[in-house]
């Protein structure tokens, strides 16, 4: 019933000639479509939107390990910021060269919160925003380095 949708998100995920993630999808929207709820003011095509983008992303992390962090400790335990030469573009030039991609208010959140120490709470505070919000932003532009990586 919602095939083309199923395969419009596996597109939109680099999914498309996977057939495995194409079932998968259809097999979870197939238990848990019967779940939908009308009186819940929602429809039943964005419910289903919904389902297909929780089983790829599902799919995903089950199929892809998970990208480390980039503030994830070593495994001596300490951070990696602590092993940052004096010049990081002659030792991580593709991370150096990803970092001066970003816009000035992106490269200041990052610096906050990865190199200050700050939480997402006082970041939030300075700002003006919830702690909510600074994470979504942060979470946007990891995903903007990594693509630059």
């Amino acid at each position: 019933m919602y095939e083309k949708l199923i395969r419009y998100v596996a597109s939109k995920y680099g999914l498309a000639g996977d057939k495995d993630a194409l079932q998968e999808a259809r097999i979870f929207l197939w238990h848990q479509l019967p779940k939908f709820n009308p009186q819940l003011g929602m429809k039943e095509s964005t419910y289903a939107w919904q389902l297909i983008i929780y089983a790829i992303k599902t799919y995903l992390a089950k199929k892809r390990p998970a990208m480390p962090s980039l503030d994830a400790p070593l495994k001596d335990g300490s951070a990696w910021i602590d092993h940052v030469p004096a010049e990081p573009e002659k030792r991580y030039p593709d991370l150096y060269r990803a970092l001066q991609k970003l816009e000035p208010k992106e490269k200041g959140l990052i610096h906050e919160y990865f190199f200050l120490g700050r939480t997402l709470q006082e970041i939030g505070n300075s700002r003006q925003c919830t702690r909510q919000r600074i994470q979504q932003k942060i979470e946007k532009i990891l995903k903007k380095l990594r693509r630059f990586l």
